[in-house]
Parts: C-alpha cells; sequence; structure tokens
C-alpha cells in the first residue's frame, strides 16, 4: 500500500479570513469524489478502493454475501473519514463556493424559460432540418439540452441484383422545460401563489397543470375555480 502524503488546503474561515487545514491526500481524493457524485459516500469510497480480484468460482450466494459486507465496509469507513472535523471543513467550504446564490439561480431559470431548439439546429438548401452541435453557438447553450438520444438502423430492402443495403440515423433532442422554468421564476418574483382566497371560499392553485393560456387567463381577473375545474375535467377524461 502506497503511503499517504500530507497536504495542505486553504479555506475561508471565520470572517472571511484564509485557513489552513491538513489533510491525508487519500482523503482529499475521497471528498473530490463525493463532491461530483452526488454527495454518495459510499460511492466515493468504493471508487476510492475497488475491490481485489478474488476467486473466480465463488458460488453464487457466497458472492453476494462478500459484495454486501464490502458495501457495508465502504459505508461505514466513509462515514468514518466524512466525519473528522478537517474533512467536514473542506466540505463545508467547498459547498458554500460552489453553492448557487439567488441571482445565479434566476439567470439559469431564465436562460431556460428563454431558450428555443435554433442554437442546435441547421438547415438545408432542399429545406431539411438537422442538428449540429459542433458549431460555436451550440457549444455556448449545451447546459440547455436535457437529454440527447441517438438511434442508427441498417435494412436491406429489394431482393436479388435490386437488394440495397440503407442505412439511417436520427438524433432527439429535449431541452430543459421551458414551462416549468417560466413556473419557478414566477413564484421567485411572487406572480404565483399556491391559493387564491375569494369572497366566501379560496382555491388552491394546480400551476403544474395549467397550460399558458391558462395562466394568462387567471393573470386577468378569471374565477380560479372556473381554471381549476377546467383542469379538474382534462385529468378526468385522460385518465
Amino acid at each position: 500500500m502506497a503511503k499517504r502524503k500530507t497536504v495542505t488546503v486553504e479555506i475561508t474561515g471565520d470572517n472571511d479570513t484564509p485557513t489552513s487545514i491538513e489533510i491525508s491526500d487519500v482523503d482529499l481524493k475521497l471528498i473530490d469524489l463525493y463532491l461530483h457524485n452526488g454527495l454518495n459516500g459510499t460511492q466515493a469510497y468504493l471508487t476510492l478502493h475497488p475491490p481485489k480480484k478474488g476467486k473466480t468460482d465463488e458460488v453464487e450466494e457466497d458472492a453476494k454475501e462478500t459484495e454486501r459486507r464490502r458495501y457495508d465496509s465502504a459505508r461505514a469507513n466513509a462515514s468514518e473519514i466524512l466525519a473528522k472535523a478537517n474533512v467536514r471543513a473542506i466540505v463545508n467550504d467547498r459547498m458554500k463556493k460552489f453553492g448557487m446564490g439567488v441571482d445565479e439561480i434566476i439567470f439559469h431559470l431564465s436562460r431556460i424559460g428563454r431558450s428555443s431548439h435554433y442554437p442546435f439546429i441547421k438547415f438545408a438548401d432542399d429545406g431539411f432540418v438537422y442538428f449540429d452541435f459542433s458549431h460555436p453557438e451550440a457549444m455556448a447553450n449545451m447546459d440547455l439540452i436535457a437529454e440527447i438520444e441517438t438511434k442508427r438502423e441498417r435494412r436491406i430492402e429489394g431482393k436479388g441484383d435490386d437488394e440495397e443495403e440503407w442505412e439511417g440515423e436520427w438524433v432527439r433532442v429535449k431541452l430543459h422545460s421551458r414551462l416549468s422554468a417560466l413556473r419557478d421564476l414566477g413564484k421567485v418574483h411572487k406572480l404565483f401563489v399556491e391559493r387564491i382566497e375569494k369572497s366566501g371560499y379560496s382555491v388552491e392553485i394546480p400551476w403544474d397543470d395549467l397550460t399558458p393560456e391558462q395562466m394568462i387567463r387567471l393573470s386577468q381577473g378569471v374565477d380560479p375555480a372556473i381554471i381549476k375545474k377546467e383542469v379538474d375535467d382534462r385529468k378526468s377524461a385522460t385518465a
């Protein structure tokens, strides 16, 4: 086993004063993995300490038990390391520095709210539309994409001398939801309330189920009970 080295990490302490913390290089690697995998300490430990190659003739039940013990051990070891004072201090410092503030959250929601497919598509002379992710405008807007799915198919048409091989590929690109971003921005700016009080009754607004047209009508003063009934009727019809 390689000897662990002690390294010094600078963090921002109380009153924004720089503070030096000593930590082993192995624990520092665990912190990096932990922060980049969604704060899963067990998985970070397993990545940092992969299992040694064992016997290949293990029966299935023994293999499952070995895997369970390895997972439990990794979870316990990760918890012990992440509980160290110096590790906690570095984790908290990095989370504070890389966390999003209100302005940054509003900025990204606004980008999604204004997004379109146009940065990623090109039009051929014959009107054919295709995706192009290589040009600078597309590269600058890749964060707007939620999913990219590609599929390639090959088929043979015809028989004998007329037989031809065809190959096709399609790409499906899904952006982050503009409507969801607009709803979230509306809540940030307090444009939307969860419940509207009317004389004698109150109506809970199902924002996630409203169409843009219903949102506009609601903002124009249409009785929220009417809007809610439309949503309920639509759900009942599609159930």
